[in-house]
């Protein structure tokens, strides 16, 4: 007797699950105590250790970096771990740019314990990636076992995602909270649009790289009249953000803090490694190279006004009645990935942020479409272009010895997922455009 199709599901969803167990506890959870032994993490774990210790607050000026990582070579060469060895070897220098808030969210794992401290981040940071790429499955029609097995290629495949593992940065924590808002904002409900606009407030008070996508949503908002959702989500952020800087200020002793953070910005290319030779996969940095002037803006101007562009089209061309939910997934899915695109400093995990976009593009049929319009051509184009942004294209022969090659295939990768992205989104605004009422909510 062959087993019918709920036992079949149980078997595949036991099967995943089985495989994704095997992958975090033998492949992804080792690649957390590398012998850098997080070479990123060791600056949070600094300003959190140094500021309950010592009362340190000073992490923004040539100064107090100095301090910091003087302080924290004491504490290495103290310390029997070494992982904490390793990581202050490294960082002779330190590169505090992070914001305040985001220093104030990870302080509390600061607890004195480096390995115990850096455990307990990477256990939350792989839990916020699973969680993350089920979520966006569970939305994008994959179901439970197809997510798994995302997640399985994402851990087993994924070049920025075992960076963002190694050295371990917050990749992983931004991509739980872009799916979150994703998950958010696909109901009308006031309360749910006001939630996702707290959710997106404090993603951009975490790390501001992705305050780009602001201005692609309120250009989709703009341009389908989600007057309504456009109002409580700005609402959303706005609340988060007046909560976020009285909650730091009253942390750090006085708002000044944001200033000196906004200040120490101004030195970031001076006092920071970002060249490409540094593995900077930026666009604008590869134009800045070649003598383009102010390259990020140029960037930053050119996506919006294509995105511009595709969404009056699609209002020029509306042919049916509003598929929000349709409308909501494809825009958040480009709106965060174009927000990497203008940075003059991306390093590798930061196109962990692709996944989404990777996923919406490839994401099964739904009910009654037919690969969502998706010819076969754009399928497979979709597929090469997110092996390119988030595979590992260093382990081809060709690419192994060549960091120009390797930054081509992530920027490419990149930019053609963008392109199929402006193209799911023309699709999906086109019926949007002629909804008859403004208060549906992108993705409600």
């Amino acid at each position: 007797m062959t087993p019918d199709g709920p036992s079949r599901s149980r078997v595949g969803l036991a099967l995943a699950s089985a495989l994704a167990a095997w992958l975090l506890w033998t492949q992804i959870w080792p690649q957390g105590a590398p012998r850098s032994g997080g070479v990123d993490f060791v600056q949070f774990w600094a300003v959190g250790q140094a500021a309950r210790v010592d009362g340190t607050a000073d992490v923004y000026s040539p100064r107090g970096r100095e301090r910091l990582a003087a302080w924290t070579g004491e504490r290495a060469a103290e310390s029997r771990s070494p992982r904490l060895r390793a990581a202050a070897a490294y960082r002779q220098r330190f590169e505090t740019f992070s914001t305040p808030f985001l220093y104030q969210s990870l302080g509390w794992i600061a607890g004195g314990d480096y390995d115990r401290d850096l455990a307990v981040f990477q256990r939350v940071g792989i839990a916020a990636a699973a969680a993350a790429v089920l979520l966006l499955a569970h939305m994008m029609g994959y179901g439970w076992t197809g997510g798994l097995l995302a997640f399985l290629l994402l851990g087993l495949a994924s070049e920025p995602m075992a960076s963002d593992v190694r050295v371990a940065n917050v990749n992983r924590l931004q991509l739980l909270a872009v799916a979150g808002w994703m998950w958010a904002q696909r109901s009308p409900s006031p309360a749910r649009q006001v939630s996702a606009g707290l959710l997106l407030g404090l993603l951009l008070a975490f790390k501001p790289t992705l305050g780009p996508a602001l201005a692609v949503l309120a250009l989709v908002g703009w341009a389908t009249r989600q007057w309504r959702s456009m109002a409580l989500q700005a609402a959303g952020v706005a609340l988060s953000g007046v909560a976020v800087v009285v909650v730091t200020s009253v942390a750090w002793g006085s708002a000044r803090a944001w200033w000196d953070w906004a200040m120490a910005l101004r030195s970031l290319e001076r006092d920071a490694n970002v060249t490409l030779a540094s593995y900077n996969l930026a666009a604008a940095q590869v134009l800045s190279g070649r003598g383009v002037p102010a390259a990020s803006a140029i960037l930053a101007a050119v996506l919006l006004a294509v995105t511009a562009a595709v969404l009056w089209s699609a209002r020029r061309g509306a042919t049916g009645p509003a598929d929000a939910g349709r409308l909501g997934m494809a825009a958040g899915s480009l709106a965060f990935a174009i927000s990497l695109w203008p940075l003059q400093l991306v390093w590798l995990h930061y196109y962990l942020l692709f996944t989404p976009l990777a996923l919406w593009l490839l994401r099964p049929a739904g009910p009654g479409e037919e690969c969502g319009g998706r010819s076969l051509a754009e399928r497979l184009l979709a597929a090469v272009a997110a092996l390119g942004a988030l595979g590992s294209p260093h382990l081809l022969p060709v690419l192994r010895d060549s960091f120009p090659l390797q930054a081509s295939s992530y920027i490419l990768g990149a930019l053609c997922l963008i392109g199929l992205g402006w193209v799911e989104l023309f699709r999906a605004a086109r019926g949007a455009a002629a909804a008859p009422s403004p208060t549906v909510a992108p993705g409600g």
